[in-house]
């Protein structure tokens, strides 16, 4: 089942049980969708093989934002472009050398200074 079907089962059978208080109801939702989601965490790895690859070219050889793990089991910083002259669009390391890639996941962006602070 994926995450989305999961989600939808879940949020179907909370919202089959009955609240005396609308107020009651949106409050009791929000917190259990928030320990639910805390408890079910979704997997940030993407699957190659299921054609799951990014969206758009994104980096360089000195801007490396994704995380790789190729087919030998290596793991690498890479970035993702489009090969020279071609039309397909790989996943390089900082040498600009093609990499054959299982899973990738987008290193995410650190927070901001002050949202550090909170």
């Amino acid at each position: 089942m994926s995450r989305e079907e999961e989600i939808r089962v879940t949020a179907l059978e909370y919202v089959c049980r009955s609240y005396s208080n609308i107020d009651d109801a949106v409050e009791d939702a929000f917190v259990d969708g928030a320990l639910w989601s805390d408890s079910h965490p979704a997997n940030p790895w993407h699957s190659v093989a299921d054609g799951d690859l990014p969206t758009e070219l994104k980096g360089d050889c000195v801007d490396m934002p994704f995380i790789v793990v190729c087919k030998d089991g290596i793991t690498y910083s890479a970035y993702y472009d489009i090969e020279e002259d071609e039309e397909n669009y790989c996943f390089y390391d900082d040498c600009g050398c093609v990499l054959d890639v299982d899973y990738w996941l987008e290193i995410p962006q650190l927070p901001k200074e002050s949202e550090a602070r909170q």
